[in-house]
């Protein structure tokens, strides 16, 4: 192997996808190395595994193991999958600007965008758009897929995704949550994951592990019986199914091991509000005034016809905030970093205030 010098691996803050793998993982990989065990899943390991996500839900699920997130994302969206089909998401989904023809391809389905603001959508800007066809002349909306934390930092609250899975379930929708980090959230609303995902009404779930410290490997859940049956053929037809699958499900165990996801979000999640909270520009300091220099992802001063009521723009560090979301997105584009928000520098930018960042967003 080549002795690579210790500055070959600098420390960088522009992605968790630069990050190395957990200790903890690691040693998770060496126990199953021993031995033989049965191939594409059906190996105590992998049982094992699935047993702690039924525990980790607090009910039964059904769990599929792949090898990256893209494949966790298109192929979770499967349960749902129609050849006239189009998903719903936001206009800044991972899904629809970083997954390329993916779904089309795997799925035969188009991400149909909502506008966001801060990344989030709302179940008025969702029922716009279902109301916007022509009939068997335009694609037909089967799935909503939301990302929790989203693209940009921000978080969904409880209330929120309760009541964008009740829109969607009334109109015959199935409700997506892709999760990459979903332990950012979790820590950011201090909700368990049966919280915030089964009693909120989700139906599917991509759980991300390459993100949250493993060395790689997404994991699917179906929250909801009855759906999903067809995964496996769906997985082996997008060359997703592993045949030493224990050594993805251990990476598995050792990740939910002790709340090792969660733990990880934490430590995540401190470092990056502190640097947040200093690097924030004051109202009256000149990076404010300069364009392209706020780095909050907190929405903007509201003013006549900015507020939405009844619908926050996510939750800071500690007690939720109470900030309103603008009755329209923001004219400038945001892109999501480890830390913070970047504005696009070509716009001025409003003066901050403080928001919700779930501080663990990096490069998608």
């Amino acid at each position: 192997m080549t002795d690579l010098p210790p500055t070959a691996f600098p420390r960088g803050f522009a992605s968790d996808n630069f990050a190395g793998v957990h200790p903890r993982v690691l040693e998770g990989l060496a126990a199953v190395n021993r031995g033989h065990a049965r191939a594409y899943g059906d190996d105590p390991v992998t049982a094992a595994l699935r047993a702690a996500f039924d525990r980790l839900l607090g009910q039964p699920v059904t769990t599929h193991l792949v090898f990256n997130g893209t494949a966790a994302n298109c192929l979770a969206l499967s349960a749902f999958a129609r050849p006239y089909g189009a998903v719903i998401c936001s206009d800044v989904a991972h899904l629809y600007n970083d997954e390329r023809t993916a779904p089309e391809r795997i799925l035969g389905m188009r991400p149909l965008p909502v506008p966001s603001v801060f990344g989030k959508v709302d179940p008025a800007s969702v029922e716009a758009v279902l109301r916007r066809g022509h009939g068997v002349h335009a694609v037909k909306p089967v799935a909503l897929t939301l990302t929790q934390p989203t693209e940009l930092g921000t978080v969904y609250s409880l209330e929120e995704l309760r009541a964008l899975c009740e829109m969607a379930h009334r109109h015959g929708l199935g409700v997506h949550v892709d999760g990459a980090r979903l332990g950012c959230a979790a820590a950011t609303l201090g909700a368990s994951l049966r919280e915030m995902l089964v009693e909120t009404g989700v139906d599917a779930v991509s759980f991300g592990g390459t993100k949250q410290g493993l060395l790689c490997g997404e994991a699917v859940l179906y929250l909801r019986p009855g759906i999903g049956g067809e995964f496996p053929y769906w997985q082996k037809h997008a060359m997703q199914l592993a045949s030493k699958m224990r050594f993805v499900s251990a990476q598995f165990e050792a990740l939910l091991e002790g709340d090792l996801w969660l733990e990880n979000a934490r430590w995540h999640r401190s470092p990056a509000s502190r640097w947040s909270s200093r690097c924030r520009p004051t109202r009256s300091s000149p990076a404010s005034r300069r364009s392209g220099s706020h780095r909050s992802s907190g929405p903007p001063s509201s003013g006549p016809g900015t507020r939405r009521p009844g619908w926050s723009a996510g939750c800071a560090p500690g007690t939720p905030s109470q900030a309103t979301w603008p009755a329209s997105r923001p004219p400038w584009r945001r892109r999501a970093t480890s830390l913070f928000v970047r504005a696009d520098r070509r716009r001025p930018a409003p003066a901050p205030k403080r928001g919700a960042c779930a501080a663990g967003s990096g490069q998608l």
